[in-house]
């Protein structure tokens, strides 16, 4: 199956363009079945044949949890994919913390929003949002009780601000 690697860019490191082949260096991190390169540098090794941006799934939150694992397990095969998702803000956003969470249907998703420029702006509880990301499957980073990691929820990674719409404010 595939498996993402999540690479946290170095603090000036611009993110590449989308497609872009790349050559990654950093300091790997074991979280879980993850692998994670923090603090990384990188080398643009071939850019894109065409401009396009990949394909995007809109998915509601129950997609994301059904599985032919059966109703209440999570569904692999959008590990790694870029989704666009619709929720409601139940923990808002501020400029002092990185991520935010959604209601998605009946289920949370965590928002990481610690990406290079950051939002810049607060996002208030109870805002119905959009946001578009890589999503990715979490698991327990420390395993040492147990021999199968334990899934701790969806977290999607958006590129930036303008992967973020604001649909309504709180009603």
């Amino acid at each position: 199956g595939r498996n993402p690697v999540e690479v946290l860019l170095a603090e000036n490191v611009k993110a590449p363009p989308i497609g872009a082949k790349v050559t990654v260096a950093g300091f790997p991190v074991r979280a879980s079945r993850r692998l994670i390169f923090r603090e990384s540098l990188l080398r643009i090794d071939a850019l894109p044949a065409t401009s396009t941006i990949p394909e995007i799934s809109d998915i509601d939150g129950e997609k994301l949890f059904s599985s032919p694992n059966g109703p209440s397990k999570v569904n692999p095969k959008f590990n790694g994919d870029i989704i666009r998702i619709n929720g409601i803000v139940i923990a808002g956003y501020t400029v002092e913390i990185d991520s935010m969470l959604l209601k998605c249907g009946k289920r949370t998703i965590r928002v990481n929003m610690d990406f290079p420029g950051g939002y810049g702006k607060d996002i208030t509880p109870g805002s119905t949002v959009e946001v578009t990301g890589m999503c990715l499957h979490d698991f327990d980073e420390h395993p040492l009780d147990t021999i199968i990691p334990r899934f701790r929820g969806i977290v999607i990674l958006p590129r930036s601000a303008n992967d973020i719409r604001i649909l309504a404010a709180p009603s």
